[in-house]
C-alpha cells in the first residue's frame, strides 16, 4: 500500500481545485504533485513509468487528468493501473478524481533537434519551369476552386 506523499498542506488540497484554472505556475506545480503520486502508485506495481516532464501530467478543467506516455505499450500498462492510480490520487488529495485518460505522444518526451539538420548556403530561387508547371495544374482543376486560385497564386509569386 502506497503512502500518501509527503508536501504539507497544498496536497491536502481537493483534486478538483488542484485542477481549477488558476495562475500557470500554481497549475504547475499542481502537475508536478500529481505526477509524484502518479509515479509512486506505478512504482507500487513495478511500473517504472516517469512523468516528471513537463506535459507529461496535465490537469483539466473539472478534476480531470491526462497522462501523456511515449509508448502505446506504456499506455496499456497506465490503464491496467489504473485503479490503483485513482485510489492513491484521492488518498493524497482527499476528493474524487472526475477522470483519468492516458494518451501517446513519443514528440513529447524526445528531446528537441540541435538544428544540425537545417539546411545550409543559399536559399533556392523559383524556376520559370516551377511557374509553368503550378500553372498547368492549376487550368486543370474546376474553375473558382480555391485549390485552383492558390495554384493561380503560387505560380504568379513564382515567376516574380
Amino acid at each position: 500500500m502506497t503512502a500518501a506523499p509527503k508536501g504539507g498542506p497544498a496536497l491536502r488540497r481537493p483534486f478538483r481545485y488542484l485542477s481549477a484554472s488558476r495562475g500557470l505556475g500554481s497549475r504547475l506545480r499542481a502537475a508536478q504533485e500529481v505526477s509524484r503520486v502518479v509515479e509512486e502508485a506505478c512504482a507500487g506495481r513495478r511500473l517504472r513509468v516517469r512523468f516528471s516532464g513537463p506535459g507529461q501530467a496535465v490537469l483539466l478543467e473539472g478534476g480531470a487528468l491526462r497522462l501523456v506516455v511515449r509508448t502505446p505499450s506504456e499506455a496499456y500498462q497506465i490503464r491496467n493501473v489504473m485503479p490503483t492510480i485513482r485510489a492513491a490520487l484521492e488518498r493524497a488529495f482527499g476528493g474524487a478524481v472526475r477522470s483519468v485518460s492516458v494518451s501517446v505522444n513519443p514528440a513529447l518526451h524526445d528531446p528537441l533537434p540541435s538544428g544540425g539538420d537545417a539546411p545550409q548556403g543559399e536559399p533556392r530561387l523559383p524556376s520559370p519551369k516551377a511557374a509553368r508547371e503550378a500553372l498547368e495544374k492549376a487550368k486543370r482543376l474546376p474553375e473558382g476552386s480555391r485549390i485552383r486560385e492558390s495554384l493561380e497564386n503560387l505560380a504568379r509569386s513564382l515567376e516574380d
